[in-house]
């Protein structure tokens, strides 16, 4: 009898992340930002692209796709303290309790109470990042981190 995934399964981190490789880069993006919702049950979750800005010096980042009932901003420019850290570390960044003092922009809508934004690397450079909130408190804890980790990892090998 072949194995079937049932929500149970989705829950516990085994939902599989298929991506569409037949549409290259923006499938593989796509698929990893439908998993990502799905598999965290966040409330909300965007894909952002880099943007050609040739006639500026400023980094930003244009919203290619988003999952869930919320708008989100188009755009994310270089202005932004937490998309600078991200820039310069190449890290993760989560936020687990909402504080106007730590990278609260990240949460782009009033309500949302924890976010994580993961960069996507191509050629050793940030190229994408996803990001997603959530309403409940430390939702991004280490179970959700560490899934969303290794998806992320497994995307970025994908677009190398």
């Amino acid at each position: 009898m072949p194995f079937r995934f049932t929500p149970s399964h989705r829950n516990q981190g085994l939902f599989p992340f298929r991506p569409d490789l037949t549409k290259g880069r923006i499938g593989i993006l796509s698929s990893f930002l439908q998993t990502a919702f799905d598999q965290s049950s966040s409330d909300l979750a965007a894909w952002y692209s880099l943007a050609d800005s040739a006639e500026n010096q400023q980094v930003e980042f244009k919203c290619s796709e988003s999952r869930g009932i919320y708008d989100v901003p188009a755009t994310l420019s270089g202005h932004c303290e937490w998309l600078d850290f991200i820039l310069d570390s190449r890290e993760s960044l989560i936020l687990n309790q909402p504080s106007p003092h730590y990278y609260g922009k990240i949460l782009f809508i009033p309500g949302m109470r924890s976010a994580m934004a993961l960069p996507m690397f191509s050629n050793k450079a940030v190229s994408d990042i996803v990001i997603l909130n959530s309403r409940r408190e430390n939702h991004f804890g280490h179970k959700n981190s560490t899934n969303l980790h290794l998806l992320g990892n497994i995307c970025s090998n994908l677009l190398t």
